[in-house]
């Protein structure tokens, strides 16, 4: 195997979607490492059971904890800021769910993590 000369340059993919109840198009990218780390590093954490909780109990209340903290770092206005803060996702998510789930599966593969939200790793 050949020694690389050059790297292509690592760019975050982006891309844009659609979401009438948002009024339009918003910029969903993907994760950089940093984020992705703590992303998972804080969905594990949440996963432990708490006092009288089941441990699929806790993995549900996890994955649904997780869904408004990837919108909150994902998903952009037209100036490529975030959108909403995580607990105006959790707000949003609660009237358009569909929408809100749509936008957290792009924003997991555009994070190359394909079936993550369905696997709840």
């Amino acid at each position: 195997m050949a020694l690389v000369e050059q790297a292509p340059d690592p760019c975050l993919p982006i891309e844009e979607v659609t979401v009438e109840s948002l009024g339009g198009e918003v910029f969903v990218r993907g994760m950089d490492m940093p984020q992705m780390l703590q992303y998972i590093a804080g969905r594990r954490a949440a996963a432990a059971p708490k006092a009288g909780e089941s441990e699929e109990d806790a993995n549900v209340r996890a994955g649904t904890e997780a869904v408004a903290k990837a919108l909150a770092i994902t998903v952009l206005k037209a100036n490529k800021q975030p959108l909403y803060t995580e607990e105006q996702w959790r707000a949003w998510g609660a009237k358009h769910l569909p929408e809100a789930m749509k936008l957290f599966s792009v924003a997991m593969r555009l994070s190359g993590q394909d079936g993550e939200a369905e696997r709840g790793n």
